[in-house]
């Protein structure tokens, strides 16, 4: 569904986040979006809630294209738009609705899955350091055993990954609606991290290399990566290299 005269800037993203929140409460009573969610996870240990989470996680990751919003205009589309559930002659699940969407439209469909087999959701947009004015992503999370786990279904990663370089999330609870904000230690680095970004892409782009040894060392550098920490030290022996070099060449 479209969105037209949406405030700009942070009542915005507050506007579409609402959007957003009353479309997958809608979805998470929609029949056959239960009983399909419940089909999907049939063969996934019982009780074991980060499986299922895992399973449905995967389903949309790898069945509903990411494709951007038209041009100049912030479009949803509900759950039952985007999957299209229908049943054949055999009671074969059958998915004839747009199957693409942004990462607002993925976030509705793997929220309402999580919801209508119990898990709480909410959404979380981010402000990064590639874009400090704008909240230009918004990933789903959702608590099982009283923690919040991060599900973003645009990106080639795991189940639990986030984006590492956060200035600042805004934060809807479905179940209520309430909407907090924080502010991330990150805020004022900026565009030394343009540098891990690179890094990080340079990783992703080889992707489709399948070798064991490749995919142990990706794996570590993106922990690595993922840490602050670990970030911030190797920029301090960066520049303690340099200092060392121009010293010698003194």
């Amino acid at each position: 569904m479209p969105l037209y005269d949406i405030p700009k800037g942070e009542e915005g993203t507050k506007s579409v986040l609402r959007m957003m929140s009353q479309l997958t409460n809608e979805a998470t009573a929609d029949p056959k979006i239960i009983e399909f969610t419940s089909s999907l996870i049939r063969n996934v240990t019982e009780r074991n809630q980060v499986a299922e989470a895992k399973k449905i996680f995967k389903f949309v990751r790898n069945n509903i294209r990411y494709v951007k919003d038209p041009y100049a205009l912030e479009t949803i589309f509900s759950p039952d738009k985007i999957l299209g559930l229908e049943k054949n002659s055999t009671g074969e699940w059958l998915l004839k609705g747009r199957m693409s969407g942004d990462c607002d439209c993925m976030c509705c469909v793997v929220a309402s899955m999580f919801q209508t087999i119990g898990l709480p959701t909410r959404f979380v947009a981010i402000k990064t350091p590639t874009d400090t004015k704008n909240f230009s992503h918004v990933y789903v999370e959702t608590k099982i055993n009283n923690k919040w786990y991060a599900v973003d279904t645009i990106v080639k990663k795991p189940f639990g990954w986030s984006y590492p370089f956060i200035l600042q999330k805004l934060i809807i609870e479905n179940l209520n609606g309430k909407i907090s904000k924080s502010t991330h230690s990150l805020a004022g680095i900026g565009e030394p991290f343009m540098v891990v970004r690179g890094i990080d892409a340079l990783i992703r782009n080889v992707d489709n290399v399948e070798m064991a040894e490749l995919g142990e060392m990706k794996s570590s550098l993106n922990e690595l990566l993922s840490s602050p920490l670990a970030v911030m030290a190797l920029f301090g022996l960066f520049f303690y290299g340099l200092k060392l070099f121009f010293r010698i060449k003194v």
